[in-house]
C-alpha cells in the first residue's frame, strides 16, 4: 500500500488531482472523493464500469497513470459483491499523493476462488489483465451471458 499524503491541503490535492485527469484522461469516475484531515489527503474514485472486465480494464488504464501501484479484491461480508481496487500515487509535483480507485462486480467463484466474505486479497496486475481481456465477443453462450451480467 502506498503511504498517504501529509502536509497537502484540500485545495492542493483537488487541483493535483484535476491536472492529472486533464493530463492523463483516465476512464471516467462516477465519483471523486478528496479528504483532508490532520494535514493528510485522501483522493478516491470510484468506476463507473460494473462488469468484471471493464472494472479490469478501467483499473488498468488508471494504474498506467500511477506510481507505485497495487491492487487488491475485497469480497464484501454479505458475500455477493467483490470490490476490486487499486492503490497508487500522484508524483508530479511533490509530495506524492495517494489515489484508490475502485469498483464492484458480482462475485463469481470461478474468478474468485476461496475468496471469503469479508477477506481482502492482494492481487497481481497480470490478473487483472486476465480478467480485461476475458469479455465476451458473443452473448452466445450461457456462461458469457452470466460473467457479463451485473
Amino acid at each position: 500500500m502506498t503511504t498517504r499524503s501529509t502536509g497537502v491541503s484540500l485545495v492542493q490535492a483537488a487541483t493535483r488531482l484535476a491536472a492529472h485527469l486533464a493530463d492523463h484522461t483516465p476512464p471516467e469516475p462516477t465519483s471523486l472523493t478528496v479528504e483532508t484531515r490532520n494535514a493528510h489527503s485522501e483522493l478516491t474514485a470510484q468506476l463507473r464500469s460494473t462488469t468484471l472486465p471493464t472494472v479490469a480494464g478501467d483499473l488498468l488504464a488508471w494504474a498506467e497513470t500511477l506510481t507505485m501501484v497495487t491492487a487488491q479484491a475485497w469480497r464484501v461480508p454479505q458475500g455477493d459483491r467483490v470490490h476490486l481496487s487499486l492503490a497508487g500515487t500522484l508524483t508530479d509535483p511533490a509530495p506524492a499523493i495517494e489515489l484508490d480507485v475502485f469498483g464492484g462486480v458480482n462475485h463469481d467463484p470461478e474468478d474468485f476462488v476461496d475468496l471469503e466474505p469479508g477477506e481482502h486479497r492482494v492481487i497481481l496486475l497480470a490478473q487483472l489483465r486476465t480478467w480485461a481481456a476475458s469479455a465476451p465477443t458473443t452473448t452466445s453462450s450461457p456462461a458469457l451471458e452470466r460473467r457479463g451480467a451485473n
